[in-house]
């Protein structure tokens, strides 16, 4: 039984992946380099919180492949989310890449879809816990990354 219902999405984080290799991978910070997005709401520990309720069910999130949906470069669009939502969430990342607005902050999702230069090719929903984003194997490095949290704050 499902224990929550995923609601439009409206806190949506925006960042780049960074060029960091796998094996230097510490933790979220380390593979993005987030946007400021100029909204309280994206303060005062929102992005932690959220990292948390995802590190406290880590066993239960994948990376799942959007194939809908490609970006310029013909990579698909990948989803990090808890499995039971997958399907919900999907509906939102499908959304997400073609309505830029309604929500907190805008989304930069169908400009980067599209090749519009300096766009960020990933975006998190901070009050429902996923990630979507696109690139050849950044599905490896959010798992590394994700992995390397749970290990630390498991200790």
């Amino acid at each position: 039984m499902k224990t929550k219902e995923i609601r439009k999405p409206y806190l949506v984080q925006r960042a780049k992946f960074t060029n960091v290799k796998n094996e230097e991978i510490v933790g979220i910070d380390s593979i993005l380099d987030f946007d400021y997005m100029g909204s309280a709401e994206f303060e005062w520990g929102a992005l932690p919180k959220s990292l948390h309720r995802i590190v406290d069910v880590f066993d239960q999130y994948e990376v799942f492949t959007v194939n809908e949906v490609k970006d310029h470069e013909g990579s698909s669009m990948k989803v990090y989310c808890k499995n039971e939502f997958f399907d919900q969430v999907k509906e939102n990342a499908l959304h997400l890449s073609i309505n830029p607005y309604g929500y907190k902050e805008f989304c930069d999702m169908k400009d980067y879809i599209s090749g519009k230069k300096n766009t960020n090719n990933f975006w998190w929903d901070i009050k429902q816990d996923y990630f979507i984003f696109f690139g050849k194997n950044k599905g490896k490095k959010v798992e590394i990354a994700m992995q390397k949290l749970k290990e630390k704050w498991s200790k």
